[in-house]
């Protein structure tokens, strides 16, 4: 599953896990995807974020604010939610649409964009990002992308302290696995 992941992508998934744990979950939520796209701030997605002139750190913030505390993490592995799980499988689709052969942080931000759902997803849209907007704003980067684009892909698994993993679902947020 991760082998089309550019390093990037693979970095933001790491973060991800990191906000979800000190968030009291056991699970990756698309908002926890969001924050993890927002602390980076030179990958294309914060590009695309700041060409629609969104502040990434105020709206790393609105998440924060806004994102409850978890669950708890009895101990279990880091996994993705369902959503998490529907938003990845969006952004492979938008990086097949595109032709391209690796999924990076832009796929990531379409792909929260297309679930349509959420408080990463509203807070998206607050900012004036729609699936068309952003879009039309990823092809004129890639229209303008230097001639070492694209990136390169890397091999083996993405960085990660906890692998994610299939588990029971918990209260709104049902498991999957993620293993391919």
């Amino acid at each position: 599953m991760w082998d089309r992941y550019t390093e990037r992508a693979r970095k933001v998934m790491y973060y991800a896990q990191e906000v979800a744990e000190a968030h009291d979950y056991n699970f990756v939520t698309p908002e926890h995807l969001l924050h993890g796209l927002l602390r980076e701030h030179d990958t294309v997605a914060g590009i695309l974020l700041c060409r629609l002139g969104c502040d990434s750190d105020a709206l790393r913030s609105v998440i924060e604010r806004q994102l409850p505390v978890g669950p708890g993490r009895n101990g279990e592995t880091m996994k993705l939610s369902k959503r998490s799980v529907q938003v990845l499988g969006h952004a492979s689709a938008e990086a097949q649409r595109l032709r391209n052969n690796w999924i990076g942080t832009e796929h990531f931000l379409l792909g929260i964009i297309a679930e349509g759902r959420g408080i990463a997803f509203e807070a998206l849209r607050s900012a004036g990002l729609d699936l068309h907007r952003g879009r039309c704003i990823l092809h004129e980067f890639y229209e303008s992308a230097p001639e070492t684009w694209p990136p390169a892909l890397t091999t083996g698994s993405p960085v990660s302290a906890a692998p994610l993993a299939p588990v029971p679902a918990q209260p709104d947020a049902q498991m999957v696995s993620t293993s391919s």
